[in-house]
């Protein structure tokens, strides 16, 4: 039996948008005669549905019950102009401590998080101009922030990268940085607390990638006077005077630990 052509013309692509599927079948096909398609397509166990608007391909030798789309795939395609962040950026830089079952996507225009096979898509809203980098997976082209960035990014946003420990225990698998692209993502952002928590952490890790004096003199020129603290104010801390932070006294186990 052979397979429906648009089946066969979109395999390739695994995931794919209904604004996509209109734009490879519309000068040949009416939009309703799509859509009818679709649904019969959907119907048939040839795709899937993410959510409306959004769809995915069922490999030959597979059902609906028992396949499990990548979550990356499924988050490279929720919104345009995005790139994949956070502990989700961790993970696709080979470098996540443990996995997440959310995934953190950055756009400039916020969607309404969602579940999907037991994985949670939320959005955080940021610059999707600067900071980023493409990455292939299953012959997809995926946006994520660079290495770089998601350092930035992570330790401004704790939470989103899955705490202070998982963290730490995940940057620390990063092979270098580059540090005159953190210069110029701290100039983006334009916020002196950064300079401080980003200036502790390049120091923590200081005998792995060997932060320049140089730099480090530049970042110093930018700390607020105001102490601030690294994460919660709820848990034992002490105080890091060269970069004007609070920061939890358990960090220095994972010192040890490295």
């Amino acid at each position: 039996m052979s397979l429906p052509k648009f089946y066969r013309e979109l395999y390739s692509k695994k995931i794919f948008t209904f604004s996509e599927f209109k734009e490879k079948f519309g000068r040949e096909y009416s939009e309703n005669y799509l859509r009818k398609r679709l649904n019969d397509l959907l119907n048939s166990g040839y795709f899937g549905k993410v959510k409306p608007g959004l769809y995915y391909i069922i490999p030959q030798g597979n059902s609906i019950e028992e396949y499990v789309v990548d979550k990356f795939l499924v988050a490279s395609k929720i919104s345009k102009n995005s790139l994949i962040g956070y502990h989700a950026a961790l993970e696709l830089h080979g470098a996540a401590y443990s996995p997440s079952k959310i995934v953190y996507i950055i756009t400039e225009r916020s969607f309404r998080s969602f579940k999907f096979q037991g994985i949670e898509y939320r959005s955080v809203k940021g610059k999707t101009s600067f900071g980023k980098t493409f990455l292939l997976r299953e012959g997809q082209k995926l946006f994520v922030s660079d290495r770089e960035r998601t350092l930035i990014d992570g330790i401004s946003r704790l939470k989103y990268s899955g705490g202070v420990e998982e963290y730490f225990k995940s940057i620390e698998m990063f092979p270098y940085v580059d540090f005159k692209k953190i210069l110029k993502y701290l100039k983006i952002y334009q916020k002196k607390v950064l300079y401080g928590k980003v200036g502790f952490i390049l120091s923590y890790f200081t005998k792995k990638w060997n932060f320049p004096e140089k730099v480090k003199s530049k970042m110093k020129a930018n700390l607020s006077k105001k102490i601030y603290y690294l994460t919660s104010r709820k848990e034992k801390n002490q105080l890091n005077k060269e970069w004007n932070l609070i920061v939890p006294v358990r960090l220095e186990s994972l010192i040890k630990e490295q």
